[in-house]
Formats: structure tokens, sequence, C-alpha cells
């Protein structure tokens, strides 16, 4: 069984930095040519569903990927939308020292995995439907794409290839780029972490 990850396309607001969460943000023109080489980039591969977030930006990549794939079903799963960034969501971090302090954005920054934004969720409350989903995700046993968000897949990664939550968040998943986990021994492997060499 062969798990691919992967992240929407670009969007206009993760092009400018700010905080998207649960907000439905559409592609950019980058995005939808993100979507179309990620595609591209997964049409040989051997898939039997395609899981994705129910937030446009995700459906639309999930959408993109499935022309290839015709037999595969696309399923709209809510346990993988974003984390809700509460009252962060439309800000960049600069707006956010600046509206809620820096004592704030110190406090989110030394723990992130805890941290429960203000009207919004932590990593750590999220971790309970990201492992429901895993569970389901498993029964498959065949291939399947999973298209989902920064922090979402960040905690998927984490799950199956048990990790610690502060190394899969060293790196800021790219849009449209590929982690893909593969069974080995009973242990799923990380194969390819966040790989975007394909994007024109």
């Amino acid at each position: 069984m062969k798990i691919i990850v992967t992240r929407h396309g670009q969007t206009d607001w993760n092009k400018k930095g700010k905080f998207q969460g649960i907000s439905d943000i559409g592609l950019n023109r980058k995005g939808k040519q993100e979507v179309k080489d990620l595609a591209e980039r997964l049409k040989d591969e051997d898939i039997f569903k395609i899981f994705t977030s129910p937030l446009k930006r995700a459906l639309s990549t999930a959408e993109e990927i499935k022309k290839y794939h015709e037999e595969a079903e696309l399923v709209v799963e809510d346990n993988l939308r974003e984390l809700s960034y509460g009252v962060f969501e439309g800000l960049t971090p600069q707006d956010v020292r600046r509206e809620f302090g820096e004592d704030v954005w110190r406090r989110r920054v030394k723990d992130k995995y805890n941290f429960e934004i203000p009207e919004g969720e932590s990593y750590n409350m999220a971790e309970a439907r990201i492992n429901k989903l895993i569970e389901k995700i498993l029964e498959e046993n065949k291939d399947i794409i999973v298209v989902c968000h920064g922090g979402v897949g960040k905690l998927l990664i984490k799950n199956l290839a048990r990790i610690p939550f502060k190394k899969v968040d060293k790196d800021y998943l790219k849009s449209a780029g590929l982690t893909i986990l593969e069974k080995e021994k009973g242990k799923w492997k990380i194969k390819n972490f966040n790989d975007k060499k394909f994007s024109s």
C-alpha cells in the first residue's frame, strides 16, 4: 500500500503569507498550473481512491488529479479540512503581532502544537479527527492519494510515520508538493518528502 499526501495549489492568500485555515479561498493562476503539473506527475500511479478536503482549493486540486484516474473514487472528507486559525485567518504573521501583541506570537512559536488560536484550534485538538481519518484510509489497503492542507498534511505524515511534530514542522509543506509513504515490515516509511521537482 502506498499513501500519497499532497497539498493544494497556491492561492492569493498563500502568496501574501496570510493564515488561511478554513476560509474557502480558490486557487490563483500559479496554483492552477501547479495542479496541472502535479496531476501530470501522478498520472501513472495506480490509484484506488482520492481523499480530499471539502475546501475548494483542495477539491479543485483533487478534481484535476482525477482526470487521469477516471476509475478512482473521489471521496470528500470533512476531517481533511484545514485547522481553523480562528481570529488569525486573513492575517499575516506581522498583522497578528501588531493586532494581538508579541507575547501571543511568542507563545505560539514556543509551543505551536498545543497553542490554541482564539476561536480556532490547535494541532493537538485537530489530531483526533486526523487519527479517525487515518483509520479509514488504512482500511482501504490499496494505493490512495490524500489532497489536503499544510497543517493537516503535517499531522497525517507525523502520525503515519510516527515522527515527532517538531521534526515534520521544520519544513513548510509546499503548494502541490508530494510526500509519498510506503509500508515496510509493518511500518510506514517516508519515501519522498515535500517534493516539487516536477513542477514547471
